[in-house]
């Protein structure tokens, strides 16, 4: 049986592999279910396309769900692996809260 958590797994994984549609998958099997999910499946499909290094997609999901800095720093960790020279793309964006990075 499908839930929040395993649905987030599943998508985060498949987007670090970049089968964006096997993620968009399980994203509709989640919603037909009527499986809130709040924000851990939009906070995976930025960390996965991040892992992937895919820079338009994962600019699309953070442009989607507008992220703070405990989504974002780990994404950049994840960008920096395989695509250091996209780092901008999330570095802009930083800090979300000032609070959290003094």
């Amino acid at each position: 049986e499908i839930n929040e958590l395993i649905g987030a797994a599943l998508i985060l994984c498949y987007c670090s592999r970049g089968e964006y549609d096997e993620a968009n998958k399980v994203a509709d099997v989640l919603s037909k279910r009527n499986i809130f999910y709040g924000t851990s499946v939009p906070y995976a499909f930025i960390l996965g396309s991040a892992k992937n290094g895919n820079i338009d997609q994962l600019s699309e999901y953070i442009s989607l769900c507008s992220p703070g800095d405990q989504i974002l720093l780990p994404a950049l960790h994840n960008l920096c692996q395989v695509a250091p020279e996209h780092s901008d793309v999330i570095l802009d964006l930083l800090p979300v809260q000032q609070s959290h990075m003094s």
